[in-house]
């Protein structure tokens, strides 16, 4: 912050951030993809190799589930105010107040699957050129954690929060492939704290917290 702490602060406007933290499952597996190498479809992994989901990918399916809840465009006022302007509007450069991490998953014992389709042409149910690909896949099971920080200068965010965990619970589809029948979600726990960052104890297990 760029103002004092302390009791100085006595006048301040409360200025709140909040923090999210969800325990995630994919009860029919996971296909975080990335890459290919080949005609391998490869999952993200990050620095020590373990698979994870991007925390952009996250946001953008949640920005996706809010703007249609809210019957708006994505780059509509509402979307905007807490999602940030999309990439495709020229005009803004508002950043998003909701924060994301990336989601290290945790496989189980099954570990990484490959799994081998065909791609049909439809007319003649011949193999299409080129349309024999695998792609890896996380197994039923795979778990994680995810931790959403949400800046709420107006303290009207906790609403937000609400319909986004309702919208993960209301069965979601994350990564790739989810014509292939994989990346559907549940919810197994949410634990929420809202902070007063203009208190220093309050800013200090906020910075612990996220920590």
């Amino acid at each position: 912050l760029d103002r004092p702490f302390g009791p100085q602060n006595k006048g301040l406007k409360m200025t709140l951030v909040h923090h999210l933290q969800l325990k995630l499952e994919f009860p029919s597996g996971l296909s975080p993809g990335e890459g290919s190498r080949g005609n391998l479809l490869t999952i993200s992994t990050d620095g020590q190799g373990r698979p994870v989901l991007r925390g952009t990918a996250l946001a953008g399916v949640l920005r996706a589930a809010y703007s249609k809840r809210h019957s708006e465009f994505k780059n509509g006022p509402k979307v905007s105010n807490w999602f940030g302007s999309s990439s495709s509007d020229q005009e803004a450069d508002h950043a998003s107040r909701l924060q994301v991490s990336d989601m290290v998953l945790e496989a189980g014992k099954g570990g990484k699957l490959i799994r081998t389709f065909n791609a049909l042409n439809r007319h003649t149910n011949a193999v299409l050129d080129g349309g024999l690909f695998s792609i890896e896949v996380l197994p039923p099971g795979t778990s994680g954690q995810v931790v959403l920080t949400l800046d709420d200068p107006q303290s009207t965010g906790e609403n937000l929060l609400r319909e986004l965990v309702s919208e993960l619970e209301s069965g979601l589809q994350l990564g790739g492939r989810a014509a292939r029948g994989i990346g559907q979600v549940t919810v197994t726990s949410a634990e929420h704290r809202a902070y007063d960052i203009s208190k220093l104890e309050d800013h200090a297990a906020f910075l612990n917290a996220c920590w």
